[in-house]
């Protein structure tokens, strides 16, 4: 179960820099950002939130 574990945590620091490259396109563009930059983030917490669900799922299979 460890190469899951490595997999969870290899997709949650990619992530990381993600949210990061989004808020700093965000922050770059001001106050008329585009609306690819909303896209982006939005679908960067989309996923942040299945790797959740799955980090659950897998620390639960362990146990």
């Amino acid at each position: 179960m460890s190469a899951m574990r490595d997999a969870v945590n290899a997709l949650n620091d990619r992530l990381v820099m993600a949210h990061a490259i989004g808020e700093s396109l965000e922050a770059a563009a001001g106050e008329t950002a585009p609306a690819w930059v909303y896209v982006f983030r939005e679908q960067v917490e989309a996923i942040r939130v299945a790797a959740e669900a799955v980090e659950i799922l897998t620390s639960g299979a362990s146990a």
